[in-house]
Parts: structure tokens; sequence; C-alpha cells
């Protein structure tokens, strides 16, 4: 069994501030392939990947102060009633406003069973083959201070 928390580490080089990244994602195997990805090819070293298997790990672990959360929507909550979807976007954002939300879907379109408050609070990314390349422009924004709400 996995941990709650997986910190992928890296050596430093002199950076810029670094920041923390979170994925949370139910799929233990894209949940590690991808923050194994994201801090291999991390030139810079300026982030840190925190991986979470549940909604409510993800909350627990808020004091780090993410930039960006990349979630899968459609986690496996109603089985164990566990935290996902629409009520931990809810969260996020009564907890960090300033965070930046990618919502990972093997769905084509955003359904219209994505429920949140504020349809402008999240990028949304297909889970495909292209994924990684658009997580990449996505932090390349953030480095830049530009983030994306």
């Amino acid at each position: 069994m996995v941990a709650a928390l997986q910190t992928i580490e890296h050596t430093p080089v002199i950076a810029s501030e670094e920041f923390a990244v979170f994925i949370v994602d139910d799929d233990q195997s894209y949940l590690s392939s991808l923050g194994y990805r994201m801090m291999k090819e991390n030139p810079l070293h300026n982030y840190k990947v925190h991986c979470f298997s549940t909604g409510e790990d993800c909350m627990h672990h808020m004091h780090l102060q993410p930039k960006l959360i990349i979630m899968d929507y459609y986690m496996a909550c109603a089985q164990n009633d566990s935290l996902c979807g629409a009520e931990l976007i809810r969260k996020i954002r009564r907890a960090r406003p300033e965070t930046s939300i990618v919502i990972l879907s093997g769905q084509k379109k955003a359904g219209q069973d994505l429920e949140t408050t504020d349809e402008e609070s999240y990028y949304y990314l297909v889970r495909d083959h292209a994924t990684y390349e658009s997580v990449k422009k996505i932090l390349a924004m953030i480095r830049k201070d530009h983030p994306i709400h």
C-alpha cells in the first residue's frame, strides 16, 4: 500500500523560490508516474511535488501552501464517502483562494456533472498522452507568477 503522502525529493540547485505542487488522484500508478515525471523534468528545481490519494489527505497538508493542485475530479469518492469533486474544490478555495487548480479527467469535455461554484476557478485537462505537456505550460505560467484562478 502506498502512503497517503508521497514527497518526491530532489537535490536543489541554486533556484528561485521553491513552491509546492499537489497531485490528488486515487489511481496510484498514475499518481506516482505523473509525480515522478514532474520532478525528473524539473531543471530549475523550483517546486516540490506532493502526491495524495484522497482529498482529505490533500486538505490536511494545505499548510504547505501549494501554488498548484492537480486533481482527479472523478475519484472513487462515492465508494468510501471521501472528499472529492466540487466539495474538494470548494474546500481548497476556502483554504487557499490563490492556489491554481487543474482538474484531470478521462472525459473529453468538462461534463455537466462537473459541479463547481465558479466555472472560471479551474483549468480542465483531459488525461491523455498530452497531459504532461499541458501541465508543464501551467507550471511555466506559475513560475512567472501568472497563476490560473
